[in-house]
């Protein structure tokens, strides 16, 4: 018995159809609404896989800091101003696709480096100060080289080098040539000895 089907369509008709089920394109170039909407599907998966690839690959501390610095109001909403491992997962649900957060991040970790390289840089830069300070004093003990006044209620220590250049302590500043440094404690209690000492 013959198929029916195959009897009344021309074989071309079978091969034009054979083709665009298959393949779900045109056989004319032209994209079918089906086919579009597959590609808008597994571009979306793409991405999905892309930011999940990214998200299991984070430092979670070093996530978190940075949720916290960042998206301070969804830190104050959503994790009462705290984020712990469990927040991470809500987290992730909520911004699961947004790749705005990752530019944010790589920012953000951009800026942390670049301030932490600045620290260090001013950290050496005391250090050197207080080496050539302690230098410069050990060559040349000399009672006019160094004084106090007050200024502002505040005590300074004025010290002079060989070379004419100053240094100036008031509290926690620091001046040097034309740099003004505010230092912390650790800083501010190592040149306090050493003026002490000096003097």
């Amino acid at each position: 018995m013959l198929n029916e089907g195959v009897y009344r369509s021309p074989k071309w008709l079978r091969k034009f159809m054979d083709f665009e089920v298959s393949t779900g394109d045109d056989i004319k170039g032209k994209k079918s609404k089906r086919s579009i909407r597959i590609d808008k599907e597994n571009k979306e998966k793409e991405l999905l896989k892309k930011w999940d690839k990214r998200w299991y690959n984070i430092n979670e501390e070093e996530f978190k800091e940075f949720f916290r610095e960042e998206y301070k109001v969804d830190t104050l909403r959503y994790h009462s101003g705290y984020i712990s491992n469990s927040d991470l997962i809500k987290i992730k649900d909520r911004y699961r696709g947004n790749f705005e957060l990752w530019e944010k991040f790589d920012k953000w970790k951009l800026d942390k480096v670049k301030k932490e390289q600045e620290q260090n840089r001013i950290k050496k830069e005391l250090n050197d100060l207080y080496d050539y300070l302690i230098k410069d004093f050990s060559s040349n003990q000399y009672e006019d080289k160094y004084r106090t006044e007050r200024e502002n209620g505040d005590v300074c220590f004025i010290y002079k080098f060989e070379n004419g250049d100053n240094f100036k302590m008031c509290d926690n500043k620091i001046t040097y040539k034309d740099s003004i440094y505010t230092v912390g404690l650790i800083f501010r209690n190592k040149f306090i000895s050493l003026c002490n000492e000096i003097i």
